[in-house]
């Protein structure tokens, strides 16, 4: 009987994989593919950053990014979300705005010269139908920009993906360097014939996948349960959340005290004011 476990072949678009791959100076010319790829612009260095972020708060936690890096004139700060919670913009929108708070206070003046581009490749979005939107900070018709130097690009991972199962060639060519992070092994090797890049890349997972030490790390069911668990504690918080406002709309309705109201929810008086 043959007793062999068959090892979880572990897409690109996990976090520890990814980083893995393109967070590693050893793979900088896969980076810089990737990226060139991406913004289809020339990059002729890269710089990496540290990805852990400064805080400035000793009781708070560290903010790692999965990529941080700098081009020519351009930081570019890379988040890969295999799931589209609630919070994602919010939080990405924190990291990347605290890199480029860091980056203003090294000099002793502004820095205006340096470009800043945050992209999220994201799966399972549900409200954007385009393979790729780009937002920039401008006034409401949009024909000026408040920060010129600010961008915030945003990828539909699944899009790319139907062109794959849609055996759309002309799509499945331009889009190569994102239908690539959620292929099973087989298909990467389809994908790859021709395209150098996407051939190394398929090989340097591959050999990933195939390492002991990565494939110990956390299993597929691991990883499934963590993002499980951390989407019931956004449920339970959100329902935290929404039974404070419906306990404090019932007592307002009951000609109670706001002071007494704010103690008994923990909402300030400015938010029960509101209701």
């Amino acid at each position: 009987m043959d007793t062999t476990t068959l090892k979880e072949f572990w897409h690109g678009k996990y976090n520890r994989p990814f980083k893995e791959i393109f967070g590693n100076e050893k793979y900088e010319d896969l980076l810089r593919e990737f990226l060139q790829r991406v913004l289809n612009k020339k990059i002729e260095e890269i710089t990496y950053l540290q990805t852990e972020l400064k805080t400035g708060n000793l009781v708070e936690r560290a903010k790692t990014v999965d990529l941080l890096v700098r081009t020519e004139k351009k930081i570019l700060h890379v988040e890969m979300n295999t799931n589209n919670p609630a919070y994602l913009h919010l939080r990405n929108a924190c990291y990347f705005f605290n890199k480029i708070s860091s980056q203003t206070k090294i000099g002793e003046d502004y820095d205006l010269e340096y470009e800043f581009i945050h992209i999220d490749f994201t799966y399972n979005m549900k409200d954007n139908k385009n393979v790729v939107e780009k937002y920039t900070i401008s006034n409401e018709d949009g024909s000026k920009n408040y920060l010129d130097n600010i961008e915030i690009w945003e990828f539909n991972m699944d899009i790319a993906n139907s062109f794959w199962y849609n055996k759309d060639e002309k799509n499945i060519n331009k889009y190569k360097h994102l239908i690539m992070f959620d292929l099973d092994k087989d298909d990467l090797k389809t994908l790859s014939n021709g395209d150098d890049f996407v051939a190394k890349y398929t090989d340097e997972l591959t050999k990933l996948n195939d390492s002991d030490e990565f494939q110990s790390w956390m299993t597929y069911e691991e990883d499934q349960q963590m993002i499980l668990n951390t989407e019931k504690k956004m449920s339970y918080n959100e329902g935290l959340e929404k039974g404070k406002l419906e306990i404090a709309k019932s007592l307002l309705q009951q000609k109670i005290n706001i002071d007494v109201i704010s103690k008994a929810t923990g909402l300030s008086n400015d938010e029960i004011l509101k209701l």
